[in-house]
């Protein structure tokens, strides 16, 4: 047997990467790359060689940056790397001097490369070399056919292009935009659909993208720059239409749910000549209109009439700026337009205005949209009242703010279906003046509404109003679901009777309890009425039937009453029946109400009869009468669902069973029959105080008897 000396294993290098960084990426173009890898080796030529696609050549390229990692200062500034000219032709390029260190990464970004004259996965060939000699012998690593470099994109060449209005291109496919779909498309406006015939040299698979950028100073809202176009006379569909910028639609009166006059802004791209202006309104915002204008001359109006195929009321001015001086801005105009609001802001809530020159055969030569404005609800509406279903009578506490300065001087109200409201002993004006008359009207197409009128002298401006009715709540089976049968509308009058505010369309505020608590006959009784003094304050309620569901019972004061519990014993419950929790019942932490806190101990032994009933339960306790009566003075019994810690206020809505507002009294106002039960419980104080005054003072003479007789003695 013979041994015989085998070939070298070149090592492979380590880590090899190499970008496509642009700007121009295409085949063809002239690019920068950069080439970045990890030597194995000690070497000093590296040759590179582009396998595929053709076409690739670096004849003049430069070297624009490179160093080593981890950097050395001192070493880079003496570092010679260079290429080495005599080895670069066409597809090969190589490095001279490069003083490669094993574990040593090395980066090399080059400049004005010509990319590949096609598209499609590039392959590269990687040598190092001893020395300068680029030969066989010299060689130290290598890395062959090496595909994870760039993917070179193809060459894509356009053959045309087209301007489309984006509002045509969406309404033809989409069936959207049906009346910007009519229009052009306008300089500085809303984007347009640019169109592009071309074709490409490289195959793209499913799911791959295209990219379109343009360049130019022209702003594109963040996605580049693009080039701008200026068309003075369009020619053809194609065409850009100078727009009518700075359309503005203004409220002049600002009464919503009623007439209004509006403003509408035009620039003086009309030129010198006659010409026509259309207003297309939101859907079903006129059902009446008038125009008018003191800055052109109007030649006429059309109302209610569609444009197009749109089921729209159009009204079109007709009018001249021929001779005629106009005012305000500068070359603008301002058209006064009233128009009949519907009851509620319009899902497409945009005005639109075209212009047409009538020398060029009525041509439209611009086009303008604005966003109209919001159906704004009469602030403040609010109903409070206990939603116990089947039950008559309840009490009702409305409030609202009154922004309508000498305007308003009556109010209607009308309840969803099923619903009743009726002026009975329990209507209370409390912020109305004391005239205010309340009339029941059953002849409408609901089934009850109110008219709370009769005033000489409009409402007062900014005014908070509430006032308190009553309302029969049908059982939940009754209540419509759909539309404005399950909702209520106040509508707000001047003395002709005409809308000056309103809402619409305010849905019931919470659904009837299908079992709730049954609550009926709330009321308050109090002792003193006079300013600055004590008074003893009971509130209470009858239950029709038994209930497991109320954990405890807040009382809210008006403004400025605050009580005067020193202890729990102050509070008293005048029926013994009532489920008190042990030990602390009463939760009086805060001075502008009173908790009372049920035993839900008992819930296991008596779960029906938590608060047993029907039955009548009463609370008595002392407050401070304050030195003027609020505004709003109106009591609140709160019931609360579990658990009873999460019961603290009016906001506390998904704890909260039910609310019963109650009318407060007034100054020197003397408490009926309700007070009867409020008395006895004073005379029982009082009774209770006098005996336990004369048990001290006993007490205390037993006691100086026996020191005396002790002293004598």
């Amino acid at each position: 047997s013979e041994v015989y000396q085998s070939w070298d294993i070149l090592p492979q290098l380590l880590d090899l990467e190499i970008d496509l960084l642009g700007p121009y990426l295409s085949a063809g173009s002239r690019s920068s790359i950069k080439i970045s890898f990890v030597p194995v080796s000690s070497a000093d030529t590296l040759d590179v060689e582009a396998l595929f696609p053709p076409g690739t050549a670096f004849d003049r390229a430069t070297i624009s940056n490179a160093h080593r990692d981890p950097v050395n200062q001192e070493e880079e500034e003496s570092w010679g790397l260079s290429i080495l000219a005599s080895h670069t032709i066409a597809a090969k390029i190589a490095f001279t001097d490069m003083k490669l260190e094993p574990g040593r990464r090395v980066e090399i970004t080059l400049e004005n490369v010509k990319l590949a004259s096609m598209g499609g996965q590039t392959i590269f060939t990687f040598t190092t070399y001893a020395g300068s000699d680029i030969s066989m012998g010299n060689m130290r690593d290598e890395k062959v056919a090496f595909r994870g470099g760039y993917f070179q994109p193809g060459a894509l060449t356009v053959l045309s292009t087209q301007l489309m209005g984006i509002f045509r291109v969406l309404g033809e496919t989409g069936g959207v935009y049906p009346v910007e779909r009519y229009m052009r498309p306008r300089v500085d406006a809303e984007t347009s659909m640019a169109v592009f015939e071309f074709e490409v040299m490289t195959s793209a698979k499913a799911g791959s993208r295209l990219i379109v950028k343009s360049e130019g100073d022209y702003d594109d809202g963040g996605v580049g720059p693009r080039q701008s176009t200026s068309v003075q006379q369009p020619g053809r569909e194609e065409g850009i239409a100078p727009p009518l910028v700075d359309i503005s639609f203004y409220d002049l009166d600002q009464f919503p749910n009623t007439w209004r006059s509006l403003g509408i802004g035009t620039p003086a791209v009309l030129g010198q000549h006659g010409a026509s202006i259309t207003v297309l309104s939101p859907d079903s915002a006129l059902s009446a209109t008038s125009l008018a204008s003191t800055d052109v001359m109007v030649l006429g109006v059309r109302y209610s009439y569609t444009w197009g195929d749109l089921k729209r009321q159009v009204a079109t001015l007709t009018f001249t700026t021929r001779q005629q001086q106009v005012t305000g801005a500068e070359g603008r105009y301002t058209v006064k337009m009233t128009a009949r609001t519907p009851t509620h802001t319009p899902e497409d809530n945009t005005w639109y205005l075209i212009a047409h020159d009538s020398s060029a055969d009525d041509g439209i030569i611009g086009w303008g949209d604005g966003p109209g404005f919001d159906i704004v609800p009469l602030e403040g509406f609010k109903l409070i009242y206990p939603p116990i279903g089947g039950t008559y009578n309840q009490p009702v506490a409305i409030t609202m703010i009154i922004n309508r300065p000498n305007r308003v001087y009556s109010l209607d109200l009308r309840p969803p279906k099923g619903y009743s409201l009726q002026c009975s002993s329990r209507f209370h004006p409390i912020t109305l003046p004391t005239s205010t008359q309340c009339i029941t009207d059953s002849s409408k197409d609901r089934q009850r509404w109110l008219a709370i009128g009769g005033l000489s002298e409009p409402l007062q401006s900014p005014m908070s109003l509430i006032f308190l009715l009553s309302i029969d709540i049908p059982v939940p089976s009754a209540i419509s679901t759909s539309g404005d049968d399950n909702s209520f509308d106040i509508l707000l009058r001047d003395k002709y009777g005409a809308v000056v505010d309103g809402a619409f369309a305010v849905l019931v505020p919470y659904p009837p309890l299908p079992d709730g608590p049954f609550i009926i006959e709330p009321f308050i009784g109090w002792t003193v009425s006079e300013p600055n003094t004590a008074s003893i304050i009971s509130l209470g309620f009858t239950l029709q039937q038994s209930t497991r569901a109320i954990s405890a019972i807040l009382l809210v004061f008006p403004d400025m009453f605050v009580h005067e519990i020193q202890k729990a014993t102050s509070v008293r419950s005048l029926n013994k029946r009532f489920p008190k929790r042990p030990q602390e019942w009463v939760d009086f932490s805060r001075a502008d109400q009173l908790k009372i806190l049920v035993d839900d101990t008992q819930f296991e032994n008596l779960p029906l009869d938590r608060i047993p009933g029907p039955d009548t339960y009463q609370f008595s306790f002392p407050v401070l009468i304050p030195s003027s009566m609020p505004f709003h003075n109106v009591w609140y019994i709160i019931m609360c669902s579990s658990p009873s810690s999460e019961c603290n206020d009016f906001k506390d809505a998904d704890h909260i069973l039910a609310t019963i507002p109650l009318p407060g009294f007034e100054f020197g106002q003397v408490c009926g029959e309700e007070c009867d039960q409020v008395r006895l419980y004073q005379e029982s104080t009082r009774s209770a105080a006098v005996w336990s005054a004369i048990i001290t003072s006993l007490t205390f003479l037993t006691t100086c008897y026996h020191v005396l007789l002790h002293l004598i003695l």
